[in-house]
């Protein structure tokens, strides 16, 4: 949520619903509203089903949720949104019996590899590609020992919502660092960033988190640079 709305409403732990309320989506605004606010489109490409249907932004826009079959088609056909968000596979297809592509232990690594050169394969080959910046990232660290200590005292999200379940937690604490690759044809070989340049920094201590790549794709996009929460 982090990634597309600067803030989890005060949800401390993997839950579907706000605040736990049971039927009761997340309402906070999202990078899809600004995008839809700056009369630019968007869309969801999913697999079997959207991961994201708890944040009413998403639930409630059917029309911008499209299987991965289009996909390619939109890619082959350049007709691609200025904005999209594509996520793998979580669980088997009981249909085609396909398996997890979203590389959590213990699903298959190799089948995630396949799924993101396709991807990579489709966007390379759109007339679109010129105009394209493909961002891959992973939403966890992966269980590993990282010998850099998260970063804390980070803005956080201001938004007035009381962390939930776990009360009194403020959300101004990174966490594990995450491998992030961005791939166009603007961006050398073998570039390796690990902190924004000092001009690109709101404050001397900013660092890249999850909620840069909504900060990067509305300058990119030529959008208002109106951040949602504090931590964007």
């Amino acid at each position: 949520m982090f990634t597309l709305s600067g803030t989890s409403a005060g949800s401390t732990e993997t839950g579907t619903w706000y605040h736990g309320n049971v039927g009761k989506l997340f309402p906070q605004k999202t990078i899809f509203d600004q995008v839809e606010d700056a009369g630019l489109e968007w869309r969801n490409y999913y697999n079997d089903t959207p991961w994201e249907l708890f944040m009413e932004s998403i639930a409630h826009s059917p029309e911008n949720l499209k299987n991965l079959d289009q996909f390619f088609e939109d890619a082959k056909t350049g007709n691609l949104p200025s904005y999209a968000w594509i996520n793998p596979r979580s669980g088997v297809n009981m249909t085609t019996h396909m398996g997890s592509q979203d590389q959590h232990p213990d699903h298959d690594v190799a089948r995630g590899e396949r799924y993101i050169k396709d991807i990579y394969e489709a966007l390379r080959n759109s007339p679109q590609w010129n105009d394209t910046l493909f961002v891959l990232t992973y939403d966890e660290h992966g269980g590993f020992f990282d010998h850099m200590v998260p970063p804390e005292n980070i803005p956080g999200p201001g938004d007035n919502e009381a962390s939930y379940p776990d009360t009194g937690y403020n959300f101004t604490k990174l966490g594990i660092r995450v491998p992030t690759i961005l791939v166009s044809p603007y961006i050398k070989k073998g570039v390796v960033i690990s902190d924004p340049p000092e001009e690109q920094k709101p404050y001397t201590d900013s660092a890249y988190d999850l909620t840069s790549i909504m900060s990067t794709a509305r300058k990119l996009l030529g959008m208002p640079l109106q951040n949602l929460t504090g931590r964007d």
